[in-house]
């Protein structure tokens, strides 16, 4: 491994720890009852999916992130594309690659 690795594992192990666990977790904890210690399997996705308030908020969400993409990325690459912005900060952080 190297120097390269010397400088990448404790960056690797940060990410395990820290996001890899929890995420771990919280999957395992979505299969078991609320206090955590029998098995329903999916029923509580079924319960969520009949949920109303969660199918408004996920239509919402949805809604949104297609008029982001309509009325903010769309025009963005369009200026770039308009002042032919072929590289920089503005074109890799905000624009499309063509």
């Amino acid at each position: 491994m190297g120097v390269a690795g010397g400088f990448l594992a404790p960056s690797l192990m940060g990410v395990v720890v820290f996001m890899g666990l929890p995420f771990g977790d919280v999957m395992r904890r979505s299969f078991l009852d609320a206090v955590g210690r029998a098995f329903v399997g999916v029923e509580n996705y079924k319960i969520v999916w009949g949920n109303g308030a969660f199918r408004l908020a996920a239509g919402n969400m949805l809604r949104f992130l297609l008029r982001f993409r309509c009325f903010l990325w769309y025009p963005l690459c369009c200026l770039c594309w308009f002042f032919r912005l072929e590289g920089g900060f503005l074109r890799q952080a905000w624009c499309c690659r063509w």
